[in-house]
């Protein structure tokens, strides 16, 4: 789901479908991390937007479907594509519920994968003390999350 977060910057993939570049004007893992935890918890639409600096991209669900959606367009029009089961390598259909967890699921072995750079996903620092205070905060929240997604989904209960 992201990859190569360098430089205030990370690629978003949906399965095999490229999304878009997410900036570091939000925090786009702890976004989606918060995103999935709520919609596992609480079974509410799925609503996740990313900014890309001039335009934004996003995964909603809307309906009986699960959407990619851009605005990245010259006059304003909003761009959607449904998000199916090919797109996971599936030939059946699949229920938005099982496309979350897949999403989730690699959301989570992404931050894993890239720890370091998402502990330091723009963090800024006034000193050496407050460098360490807030990089051990930020690897708090990231493993708080990590392990909140991953109890969830292990937890039958969630399912739609």
């Amino acid at each position: 789901m992201f990859r190569n977060p360098q430089y205030g910057w990370c690629g978003v993939s949906v399965g095999t479908e490229y999304v878009g570049t997410a900036s570091y004007l939000r925090d786009p893992v702890m976004d989606a991390m918060e995103t999935f935890i709520t919609y596992f918890r609480e079974h509410t639409p799925f609503n996740l937007v990313f900014d890309a600096e001039g335009y934004c991209f996003g995964i909603i669900e809307f309906a009986d479907g699960l959407y990619i959606v851009s605005d990245n367009t010259n006059n304003g029009t909003l761009n959607s594509k449904i998000i199916t089961g090919e797109m996971f390598g599936r030939t059946s259909a699949m229920s938005n519920d099982q496309i979350l967890r897949i999403l989730a699921t690699e959301c989570i072995a992404d931050v894993e994968r890239d720890f370091d750079k998402w502990v330091k996903w723009d963090t800024v620092f006034d000193d050496d003390e407050s460098r360490e205070r807030i990089l051990e905060e930020r690897k708090k929240a990231l493993r708080t999350a990590v392990d909140e997604i991953r109890d969830l989904l292990s937890d039958k209960r969630t399912d739609s």
